[in-house]
């Protein structure tokens, strides 16, 4: 017979020591799960062979790749990014021009990189990344810091079904197959 009849679950009966739980220490680690960051570099553009170039204040030089955009298929967003670890860095910027949303990292937190790759599962080779951290995501009327994920997938070369997603607190598009650039994964 249950010694709380009113059905919300059982009653704590006798000496409960929660004493181990309140002195463990508290979790450390990054705050994917407690998952460690994974060592390799990630690397995303317009161009094929090198890494997109940034300026010192972050804003991409190089070609960018190309994706559909949230606000209209037939418009493009674009984006450049490098992703290393350990300790992780890198650096992003996106932008879906149709939306007028721009994600520009401040930092890169966590990358994690496992195969196959999520949208290529039954193509050799082919590798799935994540990498997390903090960016300003930029509007017409305001400008927000916000956490973000991207998932990115390399199905072999020259890219073209390679794929691209973002999401951060406000805005998320993908993962989409790239319309034009490529990602690879090391």
């Amino acid at each position: 017979m249950p010694n709380n009849p009113s059905g919300t679950g059982e009653e704590v009966v006798g000496d409960a020591d929660f004493t181990p739980w309140l002195l463990a220490p508290a979790p450390s680690g990054p705050c994917f799960g407690g998952i460690p960051s994974t060592a390799g570099k990630v690397t995303g553009g317009g161009q094929i062979g090198s890494d997109p170039v940034f300026s010192p204040l972050g804003d991409l030089l190089s070609l960018p790749a190309l994706i559909p955009s949230l606000a209209a298929p037939t418009s493009q967003a674009t984006f450049g990014f490098v992703a290393k670890c350990c300790g992780p860095s890198g650096n992003l910027e996106y932008n879906d021009h149709e939306a007028e949303v721009r994600i520009k990292a401040q930092s890169v937190d966590g990358l994690f990189i496992s195969s196959p790759g999520s949208s290529c599962p039954s193509t050799p080779g082919s590798k799935h990344a994540t990498f997390t951290g903090i960016a300003a995501v930029i509007r017409p009327t305001v400008t927000t810091t916000e956490r973000y994920t991207v998932d990115v997938d390399d199905c072999g070369e020259p890219g073209s079904a390679d794929t691209f997603g973002i999401t951060a607190g406000s805005y998320s598009n993908g993962p989409k197959t790239l319309i034009g650039g490529n990602i690879q994964i090391h």
